[in-house]
């Protein structure tokens, strides 16, 4: 069946007769160094996964995928896909066989392919992941429209490497795209200046705090900057994660002037996602009162299995 197509091309359903064109596809040198997870070394294995595939098509918890088909020649030169990330998150995905590419065909199937799909899903907005050495993946996400959010180490296949993240937007005028999220490792000038103009300002105990704030700004594992298009800092996040089970948050905060714009949801998604994802990091943190409806938007939960020693002076005030 066809979802949907272009002057050059045909994007449809699975069917078993593809199998030997899915293996073949799958095993070329470009797929094999950025999808491992996606070569099918026998025509069996491929066969396999259509089968799972073609059953799945509709199911909200699992990935769609879909063949590209040549007009011309009626061949499967590739596929388009949505991939559930978790939190309602979907990720674009992609590839398109060797022998076809620099045609401007990914291009092409990426562009009809949301247009038809986020309206079936009712999706505002499409992530895009990729490693940051794959340029031309990133040059087919930025000629669909895709902006840039995040570049730095951060987990991928499995390991800590350079990597960038993309988002589609539906509707751009609900997103601020001028917001970019990137590693950032703050001076201990600059993380006292951002602390005034949040409400993280009053979080930490006035012992010692301008001896121990560059401490925890040089050892944490995860330092995030969002950053406006003067490249100010209106949001952080810092945290300590084992890259392995665990993710603890010790700030997140954002500019009084930038609230509301889903910064912090987007600081928090990107940390979790540098950490290793939610299939395998959870999250914690201490989260004051008049967060706590926030981080309960983000799916957080109260928990009640975290204990504590805690026997150090605590003197409040407000960083000014």
């Amino acid at each position: 069946m066809m979802l949907t197509e272009t002057e050059r091309l045909i994007i449809k359903t699975f069917d078993e007769s593809m199998a030997q064109a899915v293996h073949e596809l799958s095993v070329d040198e470009n797929n094999r160094r950025f999808q491992p997870d996606e070569v099918f070394e026998t025509k069996e294995d491929a066969l396999e996964a259509i089968q799972y595939l073609a059953a799945n098509y509709g199911n909200v918890n699992a990935p769609q995928v879909y063949p590209v088909i040549l007009k011309q020649e009626g061949c499967n030169i590739g596929h388009v896909e949505l991939v559930p990330i978790g939190s309602g998150e979907w990720e674009i995905g992609y590839h398109i066989g060797q022998r076809f590419t620099r045609k401007g065909y990914a291009t092409e199937a990426v562009t009809a392919f949301l247009s038809v799909m986020m309206k079936q899903f009712g999706l505002e907005y499409v992530m895009g992941i990729c490693a940051a050495e794959n340029y031309a993946s990133r040059g087919v996400m930025e000629k669909c429209g895709f902006v840039k959010e995040f570049e730095g180490n951060a987990m991928y296949h499995g390991e800590i490497r350079p990597t960038c993240r993309y988002r589609f937007t539906a509707n751009p005028g609900k997103m601020n795209h001028k917001i970019k999220i990137e590693n950032h490792r703050f001076t201990p000038e600059e993380y006292i200046d951002f602390l005034k103009r949040t409400d993280l300002g009053s979080q930490y105990p006035k012992e010692r705090f301008e001896k121990r704030i560059p401490k925890l700004l040089a050892s944490v594992s995860i330092s995030l900057a969002a950053l406006d298009d003067s490249g100010n800092i209106v949001g952080a996040l810092l945290g300590l994660t084992d890259f392995a089970y665990w993710l603890y948050v010790t700030d997140l905060g954002v500019d009084r002037n930038y609230t509301h714009q889903g910064i912090g949801r987007e600081l928090m998604k990107t940390a979790h996602e540098i950490a290793g994802g939610e299939k395998d990091i959870a999250v914690y943190l201490i989260a004051n009162e008049n967060a706590v409806p926030f981080y309960e938007k983000l799916g957080m939960k109260l928990a009640n299995d975290v204990m504590q020693y805690n026997h150090i002076e605590w003197t409040e005030f407000t960083v000014e």
